[in-house]
């Protein structure tokens, strides 16, 4: 009877850890960056994405001045682009916008940053 006891006991304990390491996985990771006059760099970890659509918007402006859709078919959990599609001569980007859609269609997750000077 103990060793049963024992027994119940542990797997018990191991079914708990084992739901607390399910639920620990990391959640989708972003970095963009802008550089006015450059290039803009986007990066993912731990998210499977289908595709990545990039507007760039002046300051004060609801109204994209230009996008870029970067294509992913079937990515790693982790990547990077790098445009320079928003560059523009004469017009100077205030703020990127990256819409990341994953690739099962569950979600998009969106970024939005200040563009800085070079």
């Amino acid at each position: 009877m103990k060793r049963f006891l024992i027994a119940v006991t542990a797997s018990s304990l191991l079914a708990v850890l084992a739901q607390g390491a399910a639920g620990a996985a990391p959640g989708p990771r972003y970095d963009v960056t802008c550089v006015i006059g450059g290039q803009t760099a986007a990066s993912w970890h731990h998210a499977k994405l289908d595709q990545a659509t990039f507007e760039w918007f002046t300051a004060g402006s609801p109204t994209a001045y230009a996008s870029y859709t970067a294509p992913l078919s079937p990515h790693p959990p982790h990547g990077s682009i790098l445009t320079s599609a928003g560059t523009l001569p004469g017009i100077v980007p205030a703020t990127v916008h990256v819409a990341f859609q994953h690739a099962n269609g569950s979600a998009t997750d969106n970024v939005e940053v200040a563009c800085t000077a070079a």
